[in-house]
C-alpha cells in the first residue's frame, strides 16, 4: 500500500507540474516525449511490440466501455483516477465492483469458427429473403 500512496504523489506531482508549465514548456517536453516513445518503439523486439499492441488494443476496448458509461454516470473523475493510477488487470477489477454492466461487456467471448461460421449463414438468409407483401395487408394501404 505503501509503494501506491508514493505512486499517488509522484502522479499528483506530475500533474501539478503539467498545470503550471508555460505552451513553450509544454511543447519542449511533448516534442521529448515523442522524440523518447519514437526511439523506444525502434529499439522493441517484434515480440515487445505485439505485447504493446495487445495492451494498446485492450486499452482502446476499455475506453470505448468506460466513455459512455462515463457520461451516464457522476463518477467520471473516480473512472479517469482509477485509468491514470492503474495497470488494465486492476483498473478492470476495480470497475467490474463498481458497475455490473461492465461485467456483462467485458466478459464477452470471441465466437467460435463453426459459431461464426453458423452467423454469416443465418445473415445471408436474412439478407436473401424477399418481403412480399399479403395481398390483404396490401389492400389496406
Amino acid at each position: 500500500m505503501i509503494s501506491g500512496q508514493v505512486q499517488l504523489s509522484t502522479t499528483l506531482r506530475q500533474r501539478k507540474k503539467r498545470e503550471n508549465e508555460t505552451p513553450e514548456q509544454r511543447e519542449l517536453r511533448c516534442e521529448r516525449d515523442r522524440k523518447n516513445k519514437k526511439r523506444k518503439r525502434q529499439l522493441e523486439t517484434d515480440e515487445q511490440r505485439e505485447a504493446r499492441l495487445v495492451r494498446e488494443r485492450e486499452r482502446r476496448k476499455i475506453r470505448r466501455v468506460i466513455e459512455p458509461v462515463a457520461d451516464h454516470t457522476d463518477h467520471q473523475e473516480e473512472i479517469a483516477e482509477i485509468i491514470s493510477d492503474n495497470t488494465e488487470s486492476e483498473m478492470i477489477s476495480v470497475l467490474i465492483e463498481s458497475d455490473p454492466l461492465l461485467y456483462s461487456i467485458l466478459s464477452v467471448q470471441p465466437l467460435s469458427e463453426a459459431d461464426r461460421e453458423l452467423l454469416q449463414k443465418f445473415r445471408d438468409e436474412m439478407n436473401n429473403l424477399k418481403h412480399d407483401l399479403c395481398p390483404a395487408m396490401h389492400l389496406k394501404n
